[in-house]
Order: structure tokens, then C-alpha cells, then sequence
């Protein structure tokens, strides 16, 4: 994809979702156009997507903004265009690849991407993490994973030790307890009324759930529905506090950093 992509791309998401377009298009804007495709036919574009490594993992991707314009729909470009993508992860050595993808209902065409999560489950991906109303009332976010190899790596391992059945054994994980302090409160892209806690590990003492009621207090006052934050699953302190605050565990992403450590995600429901 090059920046004289852009016009045709934001015209070809705009026509599915004025959502995304928008946040498409500050993205493009602020970050460029690396790591995205389209896919062209008779010198038109007719689809794009994209993938983005996530931010401290070992070898896991997201699926950027993946649509085909309108009237190109049931050509099979979609499963095209998605099939080369993933041969282009497992290129890099992906490990894993996620998505998200909503249930929202058109009032005129109703449930739009029906047709985009029937593919996905149809190329392997699996739902991990189920959160609804996060969008909007009534709207829900799911969050999808695909394993993009089989067996995992394990490296400097003696043929005859036990643990080299291509699992990391449990005892390997390394578990966090440096402290931890939130450090921005934001309100979720694209959504009504969900936000988010930012966190790094910083000071001399972990956050306690008075903290957390601090930043619950703040996402209120701002009309909040709900709030969201995730952790790795090694780090091994911040659940109590968050569930004497309120949060509830909602799920998580499998072997989301590495393998054996996943992406907790946390809820907190204001109604």
C-alpha cells in the first residue's frame, strides 16, 4: 500500500463503517502506511488490510482494517486477501495473530459483519476474549486469535529432558511483582462510554484498589459505562486489588506475550 492508496482505501472502509474509516484515516496520517496491503484487480483497488506487531510481545500480531469494497463482495477476495496476510505472518515467524470484530446491527442492513467473523472462523481463528456492550449498549467486541504454528519452540533443551514435548512448562514462567502505577485514563476509540487504564511499572509500591477506585472515580464523572485494563498473566499482584475495586476477570488472549503467558482482560461496569 502506498500514500496514493489512502483516498481509495478511506473510501472502500467509509462504505462498511464511518467508524473506522475516521480512525483509519488518522491513523494513515500519524503512523504511515507500513505493514499495509491492498489488494488490487484491473488496476483498481479493491481491498485492504493490514498487521501490526503488538507492543511487547514475542512475535504476535493485529490485523489492522480489513475490508473489500462493496461491490466486489462474494468474490472470495476477502479469503483471499486474508490467506496472504497470514502466509506473510507465518513468513516473519508469527506466532500468533489476533482481531477484533463486532456484532453490530445496521437498523437497514443489519448485522454487517456476520459475513467477516463466519470467514475468520472459517480460516481457524477462534474467539478468546467476549466483551459486550463495549462498543455501544448492546454491542459487542470479540476478540479473535489464530495459532500460527502448531508445536512451541523450545530452544537449548536436552533431547532427553521431560519438558521437551513442545510445551513450556509452567515452573519456566517468570513471575512479575515490581510494582505497578496507572498512569493515563482515556476513553476507547470508536466506543460510547468505555474507557481504558493505562500502567507502567514505576515507584516503590504497587497500586492498592483505593488507587483503583481513583481512576473509577475520574472515569465517572466523565459518564463512563465501563472500564477496561489488561495485564500479562505473570504478573502476580495486581488481581486482588482489582477485584476489591470491583473489576471482574472477563477472559483472556492465550500465549499473548509468549507462550505461557496471556493477556488478562478486567472489567468494571458502572451500572
Amino acid at each position: 500500500m502506498s500514500i496514493e492508496d489512502v483516498p481509495s482505501v478511506i473510501k472502500i472502509i467509509d462504505s462498511h463503517d464511518e467508524d473506522d474509516a475516521e480512525e483509519a484515516e488518522r491513523s494513515y496520517e500519524r503512523n504511515g502506511v507500513e505493514n499495509q496491503y491492498v489488494l488490487v484487480r484491473n488496476e483498481q483497488v479493491v481491498g485492504v488490510t493490514g498487521i501490526q506487531q503488538a507492543q511487547g510481545c514475542e512475535n504476535s500480531y493485529w490485523l489492522s482494517w480489513t475490508y473489500i469494497d462493496d461491490e466486489q463482495c462474494g468474490n472470495g477476495y476477502g479469503r483471499q486477501m486474508l490467506n496472504d496476510i497470514i502466509t506473510e505472518l507465518r513468513s516473519r515467524g508469527a506466532r500468533k495473530a489476533f482481531l477484533k470484530v463486532s456484532d453490530y446491527i445496521d437498523p437497514e442492513d443489519g448485522d454487517i459483519y456476520a459475513a467477516a467473523r463466519h470467514l475468520y472462523k472459517s480460516l481457524g481463528f477462534t474467539t478468546e476474549v467476549t466483551l459486550p456492550d463495549f462498543y455501544a449498549e448492546g454491542e459487542t467486541q470479540y476478540i479473535m486469535g489464530l495459532r500460527l504454528y502448531d508445536s512451541i519452540s523450545t530452544p537449548d533443551i536436552d533431547d532427553d529432558d521431560d519438558s521437551a514435548d513442545g510445551e513450556q512448562p509452567a515452573s519456566d514462567i517468570h513471575l512479575i511483582d515490581a510494582p505497578v502505577k496507572f498512569n493515563n485514563l482515556f476513553e476507547i476509540s470508536e466506543t460510547e462510554g468505555s474507557f481504558c487504564f493505562g500502567w507502567e511499572i514505576a515507584g516503590k509500591k504497587h497500586f492498592t484498589a483505593a488507587d483503583v477506585q481513583i481512576g473509577l472515580e475520574a472515569a465517572k464523572e466523565q459518564s463512563a459505562r465501563a472500564a477496561y485494563v489488561s495485564f500479562p498473566s505473570n504478573f502476580s499482584v495486581v488481581s486482588e486489588p482489582l477485584f476489591e475495586a470491583g473489576f471482574e476477570l472477563i477472559g483472556s488472549l492465550t500465549d499473548y506475550y509468549e507462550n505461557g503467558i496471556d493477556e488478562l482482560h478486567f472489567v468494571h461496569h458502572f451500572n
